[in-house]
């Protein structure tokens, strides 16, 4: 009968009309999610200034600091962590290992850099070879007087400053330093 189909037909167009907002809740909501896990993958950029900056690690898992930093390594003087482990390129020395998600990390670079940012490497490593620098190899040493070590006096058991060619064979010497040390020789 009509009255049925008219039932029917309000049902149908019911059904529909939930649907439709069901739909349209539906496609806010994955808008939303699509925002929100854009914001959460887009790289977050870092200007870094000459000298010293503190950056957090601001990728989802671990990797490598060697990899991480390779973009700006003819700058990078030096990466610290937390527990003052180092990594640093011109040594060949990577005592970090891994960056860790959500840590701090002290920088220091030798010229600004703008738009740095960690990107996903998806697990790869850079070998390293500890190396020592030109710069450092050339470069001077100072000589403090008490870095020569010299021989301040002998002494025998009686603690009487004594000449060691003028003593007898077997007599117990010690010769005393002015580093502190202290030798003990049978002549």
């Amino acid at each position: 009968t009509i009255a049925t189909m008219e039932t029917q037909m309000q049902e149908a167009t019911s059904t529909i009309d939930a649907m439709t907002t069901m739909v349209d809740d539906l496609t806010a909501m994955n808008l939303e999610l699509t925002s929100t896990n854009e914001s959460l993958s887009s790289p977050i950029y870092i200007d870094l200034v000459s000298g010293w900056n503190i950056i957090g690690y601001s990728m989802k898992n671990s990797q490598d600091a060697v990899a991480s930093f390779n973009e700006i390594e003819e700058i990078l003087s030096v990466v610290k962590n937390n527990a003052g482990e180092v990594y640093w390129p011109e040594f060949g020395f990577n005592g970090i290992g891994d960056l860790i998600p959500g840590q701090g990390y002290q920088i220091r670079v030798d010229e600004a850099y703008e738009d740095f940012y960690f990107q996903d490497l998806d697990g790869l490593r850079i070998e390293i070879q500890p190396t020592v620098p030109q710069w450092a190899i050339d470069m001077e040493m100072s000589i403090h007087p008490n870095d020569i070590r010299t021989l301040v006096r002998v002494v025998n058991s009686l603690g009487q400053e004594v000449n060691p060619d003028s003593e007898f064979e077997g007599t117990l010497l010690y010769y005393l330093y002015n580093d502190g040390s202290v030798e003990k020789h049978l002549k």
